[in-house]
């Protein structure tokens, strides 16, 4: 970012899984286990290392906190930049 010419920015590519809104808690739950539970395998560790990633598990709480961080930035950035964003 800050090549970019965006100072003050830490910006991370990050994935994750996600199940529509609405979901049963068990359901998220029994997901959310499923997911720790593949990201902690030394396989599939491996594999994903392997290709460029760092596979780590983050709680559901914590993912949507930290989605909630990246879209302030992102406004932000969007905002600094006189984007026009709905």
């Amino acid at each position: 970012m800050e090549a970019a010419g965006l100072k003050g920015y830490d910006m991370t590519w990050w994935q994750g899984v996600f199940a529509p809104s609405g979901t049963p808690p068990d359901v998220l739950a029994k997901l959310a286990r499923a997911v720790k539970k593949v990201t902690e395998d030394p396989s599939v560790k491996t594999t994903m290392f392997d290709a460029g990633f760092v596979p780590a598990y983050v709680p559901p709480v914590e993912l949507t906190s930290r989605m909630q961080r990246d879209m302030a930035i992102f406004k932000k950035i969007a905002t600094d930049a006189k984007l026009d964003i709905e």
